[in-house]
């Protein structure tokens, strides 16, 4: 559950990187082929902290570190992810609603789409990402003892390109836990206790946890080269616990 979120370390500072420009740790689980349905209960980290806003290569105020939690649907030649995002770029700091939202981002022919409704935060979750044809559906429930309470939903139309299809037929689906890095630099940000319970694969047989066996890949990386081996270990050490179906995830870049 989230705690509250530290103020602006430092907002407005400048860097090197151009707009296109990601980096930072991410943790990645990637399904073997045949689902068209991902659902997993998650907590949101109970504590974040991060710069904010910086001046870019372009002149552009971006948002420099980015929490994701989310699924992505992926075939051989494109993909997408969808999940939720804490937003707190320039246009949320100008109107106060900064704070966790849906999204979906796929290639240039979908670009990042952000959806309105703010996801609320200290209570469990559960994120639900279906793939229809030519289309990706995302919904949030909020967990009571005793219902789910859908809170936020958005439904996003995906080029035929894409060959997505509500039989799961030809894609793989992939779990991450990421804090991305749009600016880099020495950082005291933090993405802590992020937490994934009772995951589920589906298809249209029905529908299992996901363990190792509908497992391809686990991995650690670094923007979007893996890590080294060992790197990567001593990370997963860290910051991971029991992996696949429940597990945890901090993501740290004060210094050791």
């Amino acid at each position: 559950m989230t705690r509250g979120l530290a103020p602006d370390m430092r907002a407005g500072f400048t860097c090197s990187k151009p707009q296109s420009w990601n980096e930072g740790y991410h943790y990645i689980v990637e399904s073997k082929y045949g689902y068209n349905k991902a659902s997993g209960k998650i907590i949101l980290p109970w504590g974040v902290a991060f710069t904010h806003t910086a001046i870019n290569l372009e002149g552009k105020r971006v948002q420099n570190e980015v929490p994701y939690i989310m699924f992505g649907i992926y075939t051989t030649t494109h993909g997408v992810d969808a999940g939720v995002f804490y937003d707190s770029g320039p246009s949320r700091e100008s109107t106060g609603t900064a704070g966790y939202y849906i999204f979906l981002q796929g290639g240039p022919d979908v670009g990042f789409l952000a959806g309105s409704v703010r996801v609320p935060t200290g209570y469990p979750l559960s994120l639900v990402v279906i793939e229809q044809n030519n289309a990706v559906d995302i919904t949030v429930f909020q967990r009571t003892t005793t219902e789910f309470k859908q809170v936020a939903h958005e439904n996003w139309t995906i080029p035929t390109t894409y060959r997505f299809t509500a039989s799961g037929g030809n894609t793989r689906l992939t779990r991450e836990t990421s804090f991305a890095q749009h600016c880099g630099g020495e950082s005291d940000s933090y993405m802590l206790g992020t937490t994934w319970e009772e995951i589920y694969l589906y298809n249209n047989s029905g529908y299992s946890l996901w363990t190792p066996t509908l497992t391809l890949t686990q991995t650690w990386k670094l923007g979007n080269t893996a890590v080294t081996e060992a790197a990567a270990a001593d990370y997963a050490k860290k910051y991971n616990y029991a992996a696949f179906y429940n597990d945890q995830e901090d993501i740290d870049y004060r210094p050791d």
